[in-house]
């Protein structure tokens, strides 16, 4: 089936949403920061570097860790139902949560998303941009356009979806089923599986609205799998989840890089920028 611009124009702003609701946050400010198997059960230990029998005791010290550690690099894997989007950028978290991404959707293209003070910038490829001099779509997410409220809710559950505060909703509802030695990209990590349970997930948990939540109960699915890497610092540098969201499954694969690191997004200039529809 061909989309039309304008349907692909809607395809490429959601998957800007989905990657959102994937990694960050959406508190209005401009962010400057500064610079495998389950394996056998987890022994119990606190020390840096040692594997963690409780999912809440891994929690708090990612927490602790990345309080003071809280921009990162991030390369990412989406998949929901027959649409895969790669995306790649810095983001950071906190009060003042931003982010700019690349990434690459089916039908559309190459784009750029930049999030900043609530307002998300969209690069268009040149043949679905409405105004080629005027490349950036933006969408005020507490704005009345049609955009706006498409995607504001969606968009919303975003601020429940960096990584510690994904611990934090995992240590609501899932437990360490096991854990084990492991490597990302040469860097030396513990691998915890997690289990979590459904019923126990908590509206807007790992950006699943009250309604998503329902309907994968009503699908009967009680449980599903998490995977969280942490290196010898206590920081999580890949997470994935495979999900069933609406009838579909949503597999999310992302690796985190660089923790700490100088970054500033600011909005593209104005006169590139054009309301969207």
């Amino acid at each position: 089936m061909a989309f039309t611009g304008k349907s692909r124009l809607l395809v490429a702003v959601t998957a800007a949403a989905l990657t959102l609701t994937a990694c960050g946050g959406t508190e209005k400010g401009t962010a400057t920061t500064p610079g495998a198997a389950t394996g056998a059960p987890a022994a119990s230990a606190d020390a840096k570097g040692s594997a963690f029998d409780s999912l809440k005791g891994l929690t708090d010290a990612v927490k602790q860790k990345s309080s003071t550690k809280s921009s990162t690099h991030m390369v990412m894997n989406i998949t929901a139902g027959p649409t895969e989007i790669d995306a790649e950028g810095d983001v950071t978290f906190g009060s003042k949560t931003s982010m700019q991404m690349t990434m690459t959707v089916p039908t559309v293209g190459d784009m750029e998303m930049r999030l900043v003070e609530r307002i998300l910038y969209v690069k268009m490829p040149a043949n679905l941009a409405p105004n080629p001099a005027k490349p950036w779509m933006k969408v005020d997410l507490d704005g009345t356009s049609q955009m706006a409220k498409q995607m504001s809710g969606m968009l919303d559950q975003a601020e429940q979806s960096d990584p510690t505060k994904t611990l934090e909703q995992l240590a609501d509802a899932g437990e360490i089923t096991g854990h084990a030695e492991d490597t990302v990209d040469g860097q030396k990590a513990t691998r915890y599986t997690i289990k979590v349970e459904v019923a126990k997930l908590k509206d807007k948990a790992l950006g699943m609205s009250e309604e998503a939540l329902a309907t994968v109960q009503q699908a009967g699915i009680k449980d599903f799998t998490a995977n969280v890497w942490i290196n010898e610092d206590n920081l999580p540098i890949r997470y994935t989840a495979d999900i069933p969201v609406q009838g579909q499954k949503v597999k999310t694969d992302v690796k985190y890089t660089d923790w700490g690191k100088s970054v500033t997004i600011e909005a593209p200039p104005a006169s590139q920028t054009t309301e969207a529809p």
